[in-house]
């Protein structure tokens, strides 16, 4: 199948120009001041775009003729009528009449339909696919709305800039024009708009997977197209309904809704609604494994779609024929299919998409076996969807992980890998179970923790007081703000009553300046920052405090605007915030961030208020801030320092429960059997004695053992153990440990072997490798039959030696597989010959490994053995030396 691409051609990239460097100039003054030079400036470049695109007149003269008879002000409009009109049949014919009506408009100065016409060139492109240009045009009509302060054209803008960003898979941005919009069209009353915005806001949580919040949306959307009547906004609301209850597994439900919705654009011959209706259906007949007709109405969703040029669309459709053909077993097709569908995608710029066909054509490589290729693509799907916060690719891709895991045989990683899976489709926290372990965990946190809190319930009661302090400051400079205002209008009230008074006014003036003097002079002995400005947002001045916040001079800061020196998401704040304050006439509050420098920020608690000026009308604003950033980072220590105590906690109470319940056991059998031997010894035959000797030797022996390992963990646990590491020969530390645990082996016959060749350099603390080493060898000894064999081998890779302890014993399950090296989760099994053990050695081994800058984990089969594994540095055995580090 073709593949449709999108032209860049020179009246792009020129109206880029136009519309991002030379229009914003003009209208912010740069270029002059004159409007009529500005608009001359404005048709001479026009007509230079109009140059590049003539060879697409022959299709507007036929349209001019007929408008002949109009004059200038009708004939922009009726282009602008048409080229919306246009927008989902013909996308090409929606840019050449915008293009037609801009050029009237700039060469009229007509700044209404200039917006129009541009908005209506984001619509063309939109639907063409090519978002980057439609985004474009899009901030250009938003900056002729602000210009034209028209609350409906400014809700517009948004509401379509956020589209372009929901299409592109940048939710958090679509979210955020969205909610801009939808505050607009709510203080307005305007139903329709607040239907559109309802709609659009439910798809971002739909694709975000918040089905509920989504369906709470579309039905506020649902209830009022009825209302107004709205059959083609009705038809929509019942597709994303539709979506949901598929992506809920409700597919009775889905396919009722849908085709709901295709019979009402059906009836509407709404062809782009006709092909996402078509597209969503065959989804659903897919998800319900009826492959043969979800294809029948993915062909016809692509036809409609490639007639209209909708790349987007054709790049899902593309994606979901892959997974048809996927289904049915067709490798070749599916991957010819999501490759183009990728391509597409890329195109576009749909993040979203591109997560979504990774995952896809990870499916083909896992049923082929291709488990590298397949792991790699969900690696760059993660990414994609952490960064847009995308759940449901979340999940998927843990999903796929886990199954790649399991099948190359590394049961560890497919278990974390499905636990993430579980934890992100499962997003609703047990409130309940939270707070009974919240509950055990604080009982048992130190009394270091106590104090520190007990500073910090001191420190907030000092900020606390310094807040009240300085709100009753804030007051004090708002009532006197108040008052001076009052008096210079009193004085000029006077000034144009009594023009005889001038000895008069001229001390009065001279008593403002000396007041307006004292104010600036008491501004500038508050340490916070300070300003004040008008209701046109100009700001008229500000303390010392403030300059040295921004970082500018009083006339720097005059001329910058406040986005520039404090970001646009905290100047929005800062807007809100003030403007309750003026609607409310009282003092609002609000906590914003705002960004210093590249990578720093200013946490601040900003106080507003409004001060009047004539007839009692609001003048402007006073605001005041209080850098909170201190007592925010201390918050964020003592979080910090409550988890590591909480886990210091938990450490301790896991290794007094193995003291408790591991020593007990063998120091009963020791009791009893000496108990025994002492009360009947007169009473039992000689093998009888040695039989209970051997048994309290045994005991001894296991305990001896575990009491060691005891220590040395807890040694590890709480930071004494220090670490010596140094070059040493491996072969030779593991004969030792071989001669040393001879005499148990040949209890049980079973024979223990080297293969470690000498000089075998690695470099860590020999103490611990000795423990590692013996505990493994110990531990295989154990769970091998009479007559076995242990063998201990190395081999190097990647700058490591991987060294491995194998027996040929009883092996290990899968259950007590995931239960290895973890303390909360022993594994109480006897050995062989009944003996003994509480699983603190594998603890102990994965402690000492990972502290040597290694990894350790186990292979196994029942009944045929075990291969328990660690990694090492690879050193040099011609020299050794140790360094001590902190463990």
């Amino acid at each position: 199948m073709d593949q449709i691409t999108g032209k860049i051609t020179g009246f792009d990239f020129l109206t880029f120009f136009i519309f991002e460097l030379i229009i914003p100039a003009l209208s912010k003054g740069v270029a002059t001041d004159n409007h009529k030079s500005r608009r001359i400036t404005l048709v001479f470049l026009t007509m230079m775009v109009s140059c590049l695109y003539a060879q697409g007149q022959t299709e507007t003269d036929s349209l001019e003729r007929s408008l002949d008879g109009m004059d200038i002000v009708e004939r922009m409009h009726t282009l602008n009528h048409l080229a919306f009109s246009y927008r989902v049949k013909d996308p090409e014919k929606t840019i050449l009449y915008s293009r037609s009506a801009l050029e009237l408009a700039l060469k009229e100065g007509n700044i209404q339909e200039e917006r129009t016409a541009l908005s209506n060139l984001g619509l063309g492109y939109r639907y063409l696919g090519s978002y980057d240009t439609a985004l474009l045009y899009q901030n250009a009509a938003l900056e002729r709305a602000l210009d034209i302060g028209k609350d409906e054209y400014i809700a517009t803008e948004y509401n379509r800039i956020g589209i372009i960003y929901k299409q592109w898979g940048l939710f958090s941005r679509a979210l955020e024009y969205y909610l801009k919009a939808l505050s607009i069209r709510e203080k307005i009353e305007d139903s329709y708009g607040m239907a559109n915005l309802y709609n659009n806001i439910g798809n971002v949580y739909s694709k975000r997977g918040d089905f509920d919040l989504a369906l709470e949306y579309f039905f506020k959307t649902l209830r009022i197209r009825q209302e107004l009547g709205d059959r083609e906004g009705y038809a929509y609301v019942l597709n994303n309904i539709g979506n949901i209850f598929s992506n809920l597994a409700n597919y009775e439900k889905a396919i009722e809704y849908h085709e709901q919705s295709l019979e009402v654009k059906l009836e509407l011959q709404d062809n782009y609604g006709i092909a996402t209706s078509n597209s969503n259906l065959g989804n659903v007949y897919l998800k319900l494994g009826q492959p043969e007709k979800a294809l029948e109405f993915f062909q016809k969703s692509l036809d409609i779609e490639t007639a209209l040029g909708m790349k987007h669309e054709i790049a899902h459709t593309l994606n979901f024929i892959g997974k048809t053909y996927l289904a049915v077993g067709n490798f070749k097709k599916a991957l010819e299919y999501q490759d183009q569908s990728l391509s597409l995608m890329n195109q576009v710029g749909s993040k979203e998409g591109t997560a979504m066909v990774y995952i896809d054509l990870s499916n083909i490589y896992i049923q082929r076996g291709l488990y590298d290729k397949a792991a790699v693509l969900l690696e760059k799907s993660l990414d994609i969807a952490r960064e847009e916060k995308l759940i449901n690719i979340v999940s998927e891709v843990y999903l796929n992980l886990s199954e790649i895991y399991n099948k190359t045989g590394n049961p560890g990683l497919a278990l974390s890998h499905y636990r993430k899976y579980s934890q992100a489709r499962d997003s609703v926290f047990n409130s309940e179970i939270s707070q009974k372990i919240t509950e055990l965990q604080i009982s048992h946190i130190v009394d270091e923790y106590e104090q520190e809190k007990e500073i910090l319930k001191k420190n907030n009661e000092i900020q606390r007081l310094k807040l009240k302090w300085q709100k009753l400051l804030v007051y004090f400079l708002a009532a006197f703000i108040l008052l001076i205002t009052a008096l210079i209008f009193q004085v000029y009230s006077k000034y144009r009553t009594n023009r005889r008074a001038n000895r008069i006014l001229e001390e009065k003036n001279r008593s403002i300046t000396e007041q307006n003097n004292f104010l600036e002079v008491l501004m500038d002995t508050i340490p916070n920052p300070m300003y004040y400005r008008n209701l046109s947002g100009r700001l008229l001045g500000c303390n010392k405090a403030f300059e040295q916040f921004v970082g500018k001079t009083r006339p720097e800061i005059m001329e910058v605007p406040g986005r520039d020196l404090c970001g646009v998401k905290a100047m929005t704040l800062i807007s809100q915030n003030e403007s309750e304050a003026i609607t409310k006439r009282k003092m609002q509050q609000c906590e914003i961030r705002i960004p210093i420098g590249n990578k720093e920020y200013r946490d601040v608690i900003l106080f507003s208020n409004a001060f009047l000026g004539q007839n009692n009308q609001v003048a402007g604003i006073l605001g005041i801030m209080i850098d909170i950033t201190g007592r925010k980072k201390a918050e964020i220590r003592l979080k910090h320092s409550e988890k590591q105590l909480r886990e210091a906690a938990i450490t301790k109470d896991k290794f007094f429960s193995i003291i408790a319940h591991d020593l007990s056991n063998p120091f009963n059998a020791i009791l009893g059997l000496s108990s025994l031997l002492q009360d009947s010894y007169d009473t039992l035959s000689d093998e009888e004695k040695k039989g209970i000797i051997r048994n309290i030797s045994n005991a001894a022996e296991s305990t001896f053992r575990l009491l060691q390992n005891l220590l040395e963990w807890a040694r590890s646990q709480t930071g004494k153990l220090g670490i010596y590491p140094e070059n040493f020969d491996l072969n030779g530390v593991t004969t030792e440990i071989l001669e040393m645990l001879m005499s148990v082996a040949d209890k049980k016959n079973i024979t223990l072997v080297s293969d470690i060749p000498g000089n075998t350099g690695v470099y860590a603390d020999i103490n611990m490798i000795r423990t590692v080493l013996r505990n493994l060898i110990m531990n295989a000894v154990k769970f091998t039959v009479a007559g076995g064999r242990v063998t201990i081998g190395a081999s190097r890779m990647n700058g490591y030696y991987q060294v491995t302890v194998m027996d040929n014993g009883i092996g290990i399950s899968k259950d007590q597989m995931t239960r290895l090296f973890r303390v909360d989760a022993q594994i109480k099994q006897k050995g062989t010959s009944n003996e003994e053990g509480s699983g603190l050695g594998l603890i102990l081994c994965r402690e000492f490994v990972e502290k040597n800058g290694g990894k350790i984990w186990a292979e196994s089969k029942i009944g045929e053995g075990s291969r328990f594994i660690f990694t090492l540095p690879v050193g040099n055995t011609s020299k050794r030396q140790g360094q001590p580090s902190e463990s």
